[in-house]
């Protein structure tokens, strides 16, 4: 078995109003890092995840893209390879898309936080300010649907049918 190195970190989703929360899941095996974003209790319709680096002057956003909506107020987002400046992000933060971008919930990635709420949603409103056009990353991907049943685990034994005259059948 090889030993390559991996880490693992979870971040709480912290609502900034309302019910809202969640996790993000980031993972380094590699040298490659993937995110994997679940959120409940969403009232947006579309929800862009952003993560922050350096202070909030002259700091760094790198756009994970749109989140995935469910009917059920969920939303999900996973990426692979992700850049390598990913590491010194310090903020999660998952805002509403152009053009009324407001900070929904947020997580630090570091002990103690790197910038205040403000300071965030004036971050995610300068960089909402205007649609974008191409500098975001894909549509997120998607886990495949198997394409054929997948095969029993158990059969469970015939049931016996005895009629009224005590002759015994198979159902």
């Amino acid at each position: 078995m090889s030993k390559a190195p991996f880490t693992r970190q979870y971040v709480i989703m912290r609502p900034i109003r309302g019910s809202s929360g969640g996790f993000t899941r980031f993972e380094m095996k590699q040298g490659r890092i993937s995110a994997v974003i679940r959120l409940t209790q969403i009232s947006a319709s579309s929800l862009r995840v952003l993560l922050l680096s350096g202070d909030p002057a002259t700091g760094a956003v790198i756009d994970l893209g749109l989140m995935r909506m469910s009917p059920r107020r969920q939303a999900s987002l996973y990426r692979e390879d992700l850049p390598a400046e990913c590491a010194a992000c310090h903020t999660v933060a998952v805002c509403t898309d152009w053009p009324d971008a407001q900070l929904l919930l947020y997580g630090y990635l570091t002990q103690r936080p790197a910038c205040t709420l403000w300071q965030l949603q004036e971050t995610v409103q300068r960089y909402l300010r205007v649609p974008l056009k191409g500098g975001a990353l894909p549509e997120p991907i998607q886990p495949e649907e198997p394409s054929r049943p997948l095969p029993l685990c158990m059969l469970l034994p015939p049931i016996l049918n005895i009629d009224a005259r005590g002759a015994k059948g198979v159902q």
